[in-house]
């Protein structure tokens, strides 16, 4: 895990009905997704309909980074990927690495 001076924090309420969008909450290198519902999966899509997805296991967590050596990085507020909950309402914390 970073140090906590390189990483900001937030947590997003996610729903079975629709697609949340997961962002960026400060400029960063990598978003790490937890699921904190303990009991549910999550699935985390690639796209707002249609796309690619991927269960993200109840308790679980997958990282997400843009490549250093290209100097991109995800801007505060972007998008980077959908989610839905199997049951209930998440919450999927969501750890800038800056």
């Amino acid at each position: 895990m970073a140090n906590a001076s390189n990483t900001r924090f937030s947590s997003v309420t996610i729903d079975a009905a629709s697609r949340t969008p997961i962002t960026a909450p400060a400029d960063c290198r990598a978003i790490v997704l937890r699921n904190a519902d303990l009991t549910n999966d999550c699935t985390i899509y690639d796209a707002d309909s249609g796309g690619s997805s991927i269960t993200l296991s109840s308790g679980a967590e997958r990282r997400f980074g843009v490549e250093s050596r290209t100097g991109r990085y995800f801007a505060s507020g972007d998008v980077v990927v959908w989610a839905t909950a199997a049951a209930g309402t998440g919450p999927i914390t969501v750890e800038a690495v800056l």
